[in-house]
């Protein structure tokens, strides 16, 4: 039997509370996050990954800043599902003061393959979000960092064992 879903989405202060989400599902981590979007999807039984359609989604923050176990995202996603892919495009999206953009993609053998950029504007404010959200220290360094970072990530793996090859570009980092 085809299981199938057409559109969600909301007007201003509706959308799906993605926090509430995460949560009713049992994960320690969540998302401040309201979204709102549409979709057309269709799929046999619970076979997800066997899905044709698309959509896209419109991630708007829910709170000014990372907390213990939340994070704020904001941006846009939009995905694209046929012939046993899942094309994922992320468009902006912005969390713990850096912005990723990129295309990931998932086939029905669970590989995945994609390309992301990140930058955040200041690698300090980053670090701070981070830890505040983990709710312990991300570095071993006894000394603040400042400056810009520049992220590009070559994606592979599977979902169960992902990788990413990455450069690193961080051209006016202060340390101290």
């Amino acid at each position: 039997r085809r299981r199938s879903l057409h559109g969600f989405s909301g007007g201003a202060g509706d959308g799906l509370d993605a926090g509430r989400l995460m949560r009713a599902l049992g994960s320690p981590y969540s998302a401040a996050t309201r979204v709102d979007g549409t979709v057309s999807a269709e799929w046999p039984g619970l076979e997800y990954l066997k899905a044709q359609g698309n959509g896209q989604a419109t991630l708007r923050p829910t709170a000014p800043a990372a907390s213990r176990s939340q994070l704020p995202i904001g941006g846009r996603v939009l995905v694209r599902a046929s012939a046993g892919r899942i094309d994922a495009q992320l468009v902006q999206v912005v969390a713990a003061g850096a912005q990723l953009d990129g295309r990931v993609a998932v086939s029905d053998d669970r590989r995945l393959q994609g390309q992301l950029k990140g930058h955040a504007g200041d690698v300090g404010r980053l670090a701070s979000s981070v830890e505040t959200f983990l709710g312990r220290p991300v570095s071993e360094l006894p000394m603040p960092l400042q400056g810009t970072v520049d992220l590009d990530a070559n994606i592979a793996g599977t979902i169960d064992a992902p990788t990413a090859a990455t450069v690193i570009n961080a051209p006016a980092l202060v340390v101290g």
